[in-house]
């Protein structure tokens, strides 16, 4: 499992799919919701890792990525930008869900590489 780093804070994450199409798969990144992992994902990575190229990760303080001392949503979407950024991904379909959702929301707020923006049982923040 490759790592990204975003100031200090390793990320572990997972690239795989785009079986058979020539380097010109579409992205999907699918982004956890608080305290799951990767493996969050295991039934849809398995259903989009052919079709598409699926990057998931491991969320600061979760599974073998670093702990922070702050857990902002705004760095956790700075995180997903390293995390894409490593990976050498130019657009991705954005999946979040629960507070992925609200990290996948403010992800495409402040960076350039969603290509659309997926959010399941989330909100947009706030008090």
């Amino acid at each position: 499992m490759p790592t990204a780093d975003n100031h200090g804070v390793s990320l572990h994450y997972e690239i795989d799919g785009g079986d058979g199409r020539d380097g010109e798969a579409e992205t999907v990144a699918l982004v956890p919701d608080a305290c799951y992992g990767a493996w969050q994902w295991a039934w849809q990575y398995d259903a989009l890792a052919g079709p598409f190229e699926v990057v998931t990760y491991e969320a600061r303080g979760t599974g073998r990525s670093d702990e922070a001392d702050s857990y902002r949503i705004e760095e956790q979407a700075a995180d997903l930008e390293a995390v894409l950024a490593d990976a050498g991904v130019r657009k991705a379909h954005v999946v979040g869900a629960g507070t992925g959702g609200m990290v996948a929301l403010q992800y495409a707020l402040d960076y350039s590489r969603a290509r659309s923006l997926s959010l399941l049982g989330t909100s947009p923040g706030g008090p």
